[in-house]
């Protein structure tokens, strides 16, 4: 198969991919996604499942309910607007997927501590923890962020082989690079509760609003909000979120990590890898 061929499907799974993610509160027809990414729907159908092991409906449905996991423990939103919100339109069908795929009810799982909850999901997943020395915290704007970026499919902590291709990556995108470019990480999943080899984390470089991708890069643009922005000084062991993950601001969660950009209308993170300072 053409190098060209396999970069057009990469890109066609991660467009389908960023569609569900912005779209969990509405059940996707494989029919639009194969519409939207213009490949026809039994072919698209196919290549999605040898490249992920996972059709479009299970990937999904597998997304909506991890969210809504994180979402039950992170928020104080009622059951049923956590189910409208993840795609559902009743109640009851919300439980019973929840309860099929978890193994527990939407209610007993909130009503868990934290730690219960990831021990009964997680089962021999390995427990991930962070250094909770020095933590500060502080609520900023920020505009849109348009980036320059690679998917990688796995743990967090081997994610550094994407970096180094994106670093690698042509000339022109070391061309955006100065003393403000950003390098930012987008961690879309909790490891305690999402399978380690399906993780899904953007290394992204921000560029300018007139960089055009090539090749394996695709863009995208980190909507503008307000972010948590978290400075962690203290040394991190292969960590997620701090167990005191309940901080709240404007009625808003935090997770933490080195430096965060934590858009306060997100699950997701973002690092922010900042400058070295002498």
């Amino acid at each position: 198969m053409k190098h060209t061929t396999i970069n057009f499907y990469v890109k066609s799974i991660v467009k389908a991919q960023e569609y569900i993610q912005h779209n969990l509160n509405k059940q996707v027809s494989t029919d639009k996604l194969a519409e939207y990414v213009g490949i026809s729907r039994y072919h698209f159908h196919r290549i999605y499942y040898a490249y992920t092991g996972e059709s479009l409906q299970q990937y999904a449905r597998r997304i909506r309910l991890e969210n809504s996991a994180m979402l039950l423990q992170a928020s104080g939103e009622s059951i049923l607007n956590v189910a409208f919100d993840s795609g559902y339109e009743t109640h009851e069908s919300f439980t019973r997927a929840f309860k099929k795929h978890f193994g527990i009810s939407p209610k007993s799982f909130r009503e868990l501590k934290s730690e219960e909850s990831l021990e009964l999901i997680s089962d021999k997943r390995p427990k991930l923890t962070i250094s909770e020395d020095i933590m500060d915290v502080s609520i900023k704007l920020f505009g849109d962020i348009k980036v320059a970026y690679l998917r990688h499919i796995g743990p967090y902590e081997k994610c550094e082989p994407t970096w180094a291709k994106l670093c690698s990556s042509p000339p022109e995108l070391m061309r955006q690079v100065t003393g403000e470019t950003l390098f930012i990480g987008i961690s879309y999943d909790d490891p305690n509760v999402t399978e380690p080899d399906k993780i899904r984390y953007d290394a992204c470089i921000s560029v300018g609003d007139d960089f055009v991708a090539t090749g394996e890069l695709k863009t995208q643009t980190i909507p503008a909000g307000e972010f948590a922005v978290l400075r962690h000084v203290a040394a991190i062991r292969g960590g997620f979120m701090p167990s005191t993950s309940g901080y709240t601001e404007s009625g808003c969660q935090i997770a933490a990590e080195n430096h965060i950009l934590h858009h306060l209308k997100s699950i997701a993170t973002t690092l922010r890898i900042l400058p070295k300072t002498s």
